[in-house]
Formats: structure tokens, sequence, C-alpha cells
């Protein structure tokens, strides 16, 4: 989206939490780089006039701190939950948005160490931000990623729709043939198409196999993807 912005130079006083609170990600000079590159304020659709704080400056320069398995994973959650999201046919836009996904990775990339990424974790952190994302819609609060006293879901006022969506949610994070699907559907522009693996299956459990499948095609993922995309 286009809209018009005010740039102000700093960083505002209620989000210099984010500067100085313990993380594994980003390091300190991106912190320092970030917080130096100022933010915008926002006008709001409403009738009052009011503006919001828009870190959307800061979160393209987080992302181009992104290691390659930390951009193909981002990439895979948002197909997976994007892929099912329209097969469920529910009404939950304002629940699970682009922003909200973008923003569970965040903390999730934040608390986990850069030793444990690797090609053998990718399903794992795919698994554990669908995992993260559904305890956010259980007690309904994602905190804001720059200033977490604001809580993403607050305002979401529609208990069975978000308790429907937690079980789709919930569901999908033990189903790595769905994960595949969707994450296949969304590579097709790069030509990576998988099929069943006989060798794999023969030596392991079919469970096993299925979850190497996703690695598989997790991995196939270019790590450099347009940034709109995130």
């Amino acid at each position: 989206d286009i809209v018009l912005s005010i740039f102000c130079e700093g960083w505002p006083n209620c989000a210099r939490e984010w500067i100085t609170r313990e993380r594994l990600w980003p390091d300190i000079y991106s912190v320092e780089k970030i917080t130096q590159s100022g933010f915008h304020l926002v006008p709001k659709s409403s009738a009052a006039c009011d503006f919001r704080l828009s870190y959307s400056c800061a979160e393209t320069m987080l992302i181009r701190t992104l290691s390659p398995l930390q951009h193909k994973v981002m990439r895979a959650f948002k197909a997976v939950v994007k892929y099912h999201q329209n097969i469920w046919n529910l009404p939950v836009k304002g629940i699970i948005s682009s922003y909200y996904l973008k923003t569970i990775a965040f903390w999730h990339f934040e608390k986990t160490s850069m030793e444990f990424w690797t090609k053998e974790t990718l399903v794992h952190h795919l698994v554990t931000l669908l995992h993260e994302l559904a305890e956010a819609l259980r007690i309904q609060n994602l905190p804001m990623y720059f200033m977490p006293k604001v809580n993403l879901l607050q305002e979401v006022d529609d208990p069975a729709v978000m308790l429907n969506l937690l079980e789709n949610i919930s569901q999908l994070s033990l189903n790595f043939s769905a994960m595949s699907e969707a994450i296949n559907t969304a590579s097709i522009g790069a030509s990576i198409f998988v099929n069943s693996d006989n060798d794999i299956a023969n030596r392991v459990n079919i469970l096993d196999a299925k979850e190497k499948m996703v690695a598989y095609i997790i991995n196939s993922l270019t790590s450099n993807f347009p940034e709109d995309t995130m």
C-alpha cells in the first residue's frame, strides 16, 4: 500500500524498550542503525484525523538482517497460513494479516540463537511459528514488535471465528502434507515441484518422510525474494 506519511528523526520514547531489551537477534549494530533511521507518522482511517506510528522502514531493515534460512522459513510460514486461510473460507480479515505473521516471526527470530538455524531445523522453526500463532489466538494477545504494550489482537471481537481459526492452525501444525502443498504451490514461479520420495519412505516411517519433504521444499525456496512479499 502507498500512504502519505511524515518522517520523524530519532526514535520514539514509547519504543525505547526495544533498544535495550535482551535478545539474540538482531545484533547491536543493526539495532543502532535502525533506531538512527527514524520512523513515520501515518494518518489513521478515522474521522478523528488521528495518527499512528509506523515502523515500516525499520521492519524492512530488519528483514535485510535475516539469514537465508530465516528468510525461507518466514516465507514458508506466510505461504502455509495464507494458502489454507483461503481454503478455510473464514471471515478472518483483521485477525490474520501479513503484518501479524511477520510480527510473530520477528518475535521468534529474536529469541532463537543463530546456531539453531540449520537445514535440519527448518521444519521445527515452521511448526514453532504455527504453534506461536495458535497461542496468540488462544490468549488473544499478540504484542506489537516495537511496542509490546500494544496488543494487535485486542479489538478482535468474534470469539467463534477466533476459536475456529485456532483449531485450524493447531491441526495445520501437525499436518506435514498440508504444509508441503501450500509451500509448493507458492513456489511454482520458482519451478519447484516435489514428488514423494520413495527412497526416504522406504527407510523411515511415513511421518518422518513427510517432515523431510517439508524441509526439502523450504530449503528449495529462494532466499532473495522481493521484500514486499514479507
